[in-house]
């Protein structure tokens, strides 16, 4: 489970930079005045702040350290899926639009096996 907790912390890292890189190729301008652009700094803080998080937990262990990695899993689900429906609304021409979707995909089901191990060990 370590190295699935390292994976996952690296994909959430390559997910930001990217989502990073993305916003800042668009052409936004950084403000705290729109809603859109404020979830989008903060799932970007979450990815992150994940990331950190999961790398933390796999070298130390303790309880809780455990909760605030499972809170922040969650938080993570519902950034990778928020990221991933916004994906989903652009309309590609090419199959170049594949690539961020499976690394999307990868980081999604690899958030839910880390949550799922977290949880069920937590609970016996």
């Amino acid at each position: 489970m370590k190295n699935t907790i390292r994976i996952l912390s690296v994909l959430l890292f390559i997910i930001s930079l990217g989502m990073m890189v993305l916003y800042g190729a668009s052409g936004h301008i950084i403000k705290i005045t729109g809603t859109e652009n404020l979830i989008d700094q903060f799932f970007f803080a979450v990815n992150v702040f994940s990331a950190i998080i999961l790398m933390i937990y796999s070298f130390k262990k303790g309880r809780l350290l455990k909760k605030v990695t499972i809170l922040v899993l969650l938080l993570t689900l519902v950034s990778l899926i928020y990221i991933f429906y916004e994906i989903l609304k652009v309309k590609m021409s090419d199959l170049s639009g594949l690539i961020p979707i499976l690394i999307l995909l990868i980081a999604l089901l690899l958030d839910i096996k880390v949550l799922k191990f977290l949880l069920s060990k937590s609970i016996s």
